[in-house]
């Protein structure tokens, strides 16, 4: 079948999954002026950051900055020196702004009143949970729909990138209709 041509599809980002990092790639971009795809092989909001869209999530964070020893040392004892210590670093150090943003991506997250063990930790930490599938989608296309720079796109994989020159210069998206491809003329600039 031969490409078809999504109409106005000259995009400075695409992205790829609609998860956590997915609507917060997008809306930052679309925040910085950049006209942004979005596309999804499942629904908004879905992928690992929502996975198998169980009853309800949970996220540990940090109680204090005493506590980020303490819960990089549950990470070492957990992996048995499988781990990366820089991203362990960044993560204690950034998880709770993280955590703050989640309602600029249409996420309303509670924070469980007293610090609890997850299944890896020795000490308990504080614990953010978010549920409500449905509500949680409908809040991400409303904030999404509020950019006229964003096109959203469900139900299609990614198939393949492009090159031309050594740069990236187009998508091939795969929906269940057929292919269509989304053209890229320059590289983005850097945010």
């Amino acid at each position: 079948m031969a490409p078809t041509f999504i109409p106005g599809s000259s995009y400075d980002i695409i992205v790829v999954g609609a998860g956590l990092a997915g609507l917060r790639a997008t809306i930052t971009a679309a925040q910085h002026g950049r006209k942004v795809l979005l596309c999804t092989k499942t629904t908004l909001c879905s992928g690992s950051s929502f996975y198998t869209q169980m009853d309800t999530l949970h996220c540990q964070g940090v109680l204090s900055q005493e506590d980020k020893a303490v819960f990089l040392a549950d990470i070492e004892n957990a992996s048995q020196g499988m781990n990366d210590p820089y991203m362990n670093r960044y993560y204690v150090d950034h998880i709770n702004d993280r955590i703050r943003e989640f309602p600029q991506m249409g996420v309303d997250y509670q924070a469980l009143p007293e610090p609890k063990l997850a299944c890896f930790a020795k000490h308990p930490h504080a614990l953010f949970s978010w549920t409500d599938w449905a509500k949680i989608r409908a809040n991400a296309r409303s904030i999404l729909a509020g950019y006229p720079n964003v096109t959203v796109m469900e139900r299609v994989d990614a198939a393949s990138i492009l090159t031309q020159a050594g740069a990236v210069s187009g998508m091939v998206l795969r929906q269940e209709q057929g292919r269509l491809l989304c053209r890229k003329e320059a590289p983005p600039p850097r945010l």
